[in-house]
């Protein structure tokens, strides 16, 4: 059958093709301590999730009496389809939303800025207005229609940057958050922008109307924008660039964390070599295939022809590759000594691989060997173990010789014969499970689905076409998915964390900005309201240097209060940003010096111009000004 192209598979969003898992119980990879298969469920009508969870632990709890030995005190719940597809990106995108929700304060905190230096400029005529009978409404219509004429107009020049912008932040973006094909600027997010705009126009008009009206119940006429400077509008305009400042540390202090901890992340030790790797996921399709032995001289057959290629130093196959989307767990029994409590060894990632495996991959083999071109179908089974299942099996003892059951209790019993070291398989933030490597050629089924692993003696991007061509003369029905090098595969596993530090750098430089014009804006307003003191101050001896550090100690007292403020609000806040950092310290001191610094390195810049605008006044011009 044909399904609509409007279908999506929610599990595999790139899923093409399906086909009937034709699951049986005689199958040999058919096994209760299998953990390989995900399921997925329908509520019947007016059922709950919690409700749901109960009725499946009462059911699996039957199954753990009966099989003991395969289920342990495991225990089964109910989760929500959607919550389980975006539970790896939500946080990490409410942390954005937030960073978002502070620029735009910042934003709001300029605009109102604007207008309060407007409101200043016009109280005279407001006074005048006032005192002739106009009253609050029509006066507070007038700051209104002009804070929501901008507003509109900033947010439609919003809009259009964002759908410019969108190709951009789209082709940065993971491929790993769900649903980034649907992401577009359509007539929701239009009309939730539009209305956002609005009030936000509303809210920079009304602040300043506020502290207006309160001065216009003094029945005194103001002429001047000077005898009202420093009154309430002063002190809001003020509390408005300490704010700036604070947010702008917040922004920048999630910024840092974000950074060092994307640096540190990267230095992680993954356990295997990434230069000059390639890898390519494989699969055998048909009836042809049906029969174990013919899927298993198919991958010899491959392996030793791309074995052959020129330009390629060592090459393998595997069942799952670390750091893919690849899962195959499956449960671990320890074989029973004589007089020794039951051992179930857990869970843990089955490897099948062919016997080059380590050296391609670049493992190191800390006790006992590695597998081997003898470790072949009819010769004993054997299994390669890691170095956190050994330690969590055997911790008192080697595990060398000893003898272990993967998947159901009547599979073949494998020796123990080498141990290496622990690879990073989920994530380079992930824990480490236990893992477990046998020969492809001795697991219990042929895997129809593998991993081919190149290394190559040069960049392996010039050995795709012969690799290409060298599988189509094998059997031109495999097909080749998933090409990719190592360190783009690593890249693409830290894309949460690469597009979440670009966005927040992206936020913190915009707050850079938007702080420096608050803190210059309040500055020249404050030099052109004071030009007349100015004048004075300058007729009775003061120096352009004394002038200018009047105003730069002014302008640095606001910013060095609002870093202080934002110093103490990031360490309260930075367990927020737990979900996004990788072992960096939220209350590390010297990301919040080094964000320190360069805030009073701009605010420094944006002081100095208006205060040395305000040393070159003239004081006989400014006298006769006023």
């Amino acid at each position: 059958g044909v399904l609509p192209a409007s279908y999506e598979s929610v599990l595999a969003p790139g899923a093409e093709i399906m086909r009937p898992l034709r699951y049986a119980d005689s199958l040999s990879q058919a096994c209760r301590s299998c953990r390989h298969l995900q399921s997925v469920g329908r509520l019947r009508n007016g059922a709950s999730p919690a409700e749901a969870s109960i009725e499946v632990e009462q059911a699996f709890a039957q199954m753990r009496t009966l099989y003991p030995e395969d289920y342990g005190d495991e225990r089964l719940a109910v989760a929500g389809l959607r919550d389980l597809l975006v539970a790896p990106v939500r946080r990490p995108l409410y942390v954005l939303l937030g960073a978002s929700g502070l620029l735009l304060l910042i934003a709001l905190a300029n605009a109102t800025n604007l207008f309060v230096a407007r409101a200043a400029r016009r109280h005279a005529e407001i006074s005048v207005r006032a005192a002739l009978g106009a009253g609050r409404w029509r006066l507070t219509r007038t700051l209104l229609i002009e804070a929501l004429l901008a507003a509109t107009l900033g947010g439609f020049f919003g809009a259009a940057l964002t759908q410019a912008a969108l190709g951009t932040l789209l082709s940065i973006a993971p491929s790993t958050l769900p649903r980034l094909d649907q992401v577009q600027m359509n007539g929701s997010v239009a009309l939730f922008a539009g209305i956002l705009a609005l009030l936000l126009g509303v809210i920079s008009g009304l602040v300043p109307n506020a502290v207006m009206m309160r001065r216009l119940k003094d029945t005194q006429l103001y002429t001047t924008t000077r005898t009202v400077a420093r009154g309430g509008f002063d002190a809001l305009r003020r509390g408005l660039v300490v704010s700036e400042m604070c947010l702008a540390v917040l922004l920048l202090f999630g910024a840092g964390l974000l950074i060092q901890s994307v640096d540190k992340l990267l230095s992680v030790d993954t356990g295997f070599a990434t230069e000059r790797r390639l890898t390519v996921a494989l699969s055998v399709l048909g009836p042809r295939f049906d029969d174990d032995a013919t899927v298993w001289s198919t991958w010899e057959d491959l392996h030793s022809r791309v074995r052959s290629l020129p330009g390629v130093e060592s090459v393998s196959l595997t069942s799952q590759l670390p750091m893919s989307t690849d899962f195959d767990g499956w449960g671990v029994h320890v074989e029973q000594l004589p007089g020794a409590p039951s051992n179930r060894g857990g869970d843990a990632f089955r490897f099948a691989v062919t016997p080059d495996y380590a050296e391609t991959m670049g493992l190191r083999v800390v006790n006992g060997r590695f597998l081997s071109e003898g470790d072949r179908q009819g010769s004993t089974p054997v299994v390669v173990i890691n170095e956190t299942f050994a330690q969590r099996v055997f911790p008192d003892r080697n595990p060398l010789g000893e003898r272990v059951v993967i998947g159901g209790d009547d599979g073949p019993k494998r020796t123990i014969v080498g141990v290496v070291n622990d690879v990073k398989h989920q994530g380079l933030d992930a824990p480490t499970g236990g893992q477990i490597y046998l020969p492809l050629v001795q697991n219990a089924f042929a895997d129809a689905y593998v991993r081919l692993v190149v290394q190559t003696r040069r960049e392996p991007g010039g050995i795709i076409s012969a690799l290409r061509q060298t599988i189509a003369d094998v059997d031109r029905s495999i097909p080749m998915s998933e090409i990719m090098t190592f360190d783009a595969m690593i890249e693409q596993s830290t894309g949460d964390r690469r597009f979440a530090k670009q966005l927040f750098v992206l936020f913190a430089g915009t707050a850079l900005i938007l702080s420096a014009i608050g803190v210059f804006g309040v500055l020249s307003g404050m030099v052109e309201e004071r030009t007349r003191e100015i004048g004075v101050r300058s007729a009775l001896g003061a120096t352009r240097g004394e002038i200018v550090g009047h105003f730069m100690r002014q302008g640095l007292l606001l910013a060095c209060v609002g870093i202080a403020l934002g110093a103490v609000a990031g360490t309260v806040l930075a367990p927020a940003l737990n979900s996004l950092v990788y072992e960096v310290s939220p209350r590390d001191p010297s990301t919040l010096a080094i964000v320190a610094l360069i805030l009073v390195s701009i605010a420094t810049l944006a002081t100095a111009l208006p205060a040395l605008r305000a040393s070159r006044v003239d004081a006989l011009e400014a006298l006769r000004a006023e």
